[in-house]
C-alpha cells in the first residue's frame, strides 16, 4: 500500500525498484481518478495493471488496463494474471 498523495513519478520508480506481478491503483472518486497514473512501467512479461474502486467508473481506462469492480473479481482476475 501506497499514500494517496504519492506523486506519480515516486509510483513509477517504486514499480521498476520491485518490479511486482501487477498493480491495484484505487480510486474512491471522479476527481483522484486520473488515468495518466496508470502508465506503469512494464516490469514483467505478464506485468498487469488495474483500477479498481467507485473512482473508475467513468474513466476510460488505457489499452491493457483491467478494471476490478469487486474484491471477488479482483482477487479472481489478478491471481489468473500472475499465477503460472
Amino acid at each position: 500500500y501506497l499514500g494517496a498523495d504519492l506523486p506519480a513519478d515516486a509510483l513509477a520508480r517504486a514499480a521498476r525498484r520491485t518490479a511486482p506481478a501487477a498493480v491495484v491503483l484505487w480510486s474512491l472518486m471522479p476527481e483522484t481518478a486520473d488515468p495518466r497514473l496508470l502508465a506503469m512501467p512494464r516490469t514483467r512479461p505478464r506485468f498487469r495493471t488495474f483500477a479498481a474502486g467507485p473512482g473508475w467508473a467513468r474513466s476510460a481506462l488505457p489499452q491493457r488496463t483491467g478494471h476490478l469492480t469487486s474484491l471477488r473479481t479482483a482477487v479472481a482476475t489478478i491471481s489468473a494474471a500472475v499465477l503460472p
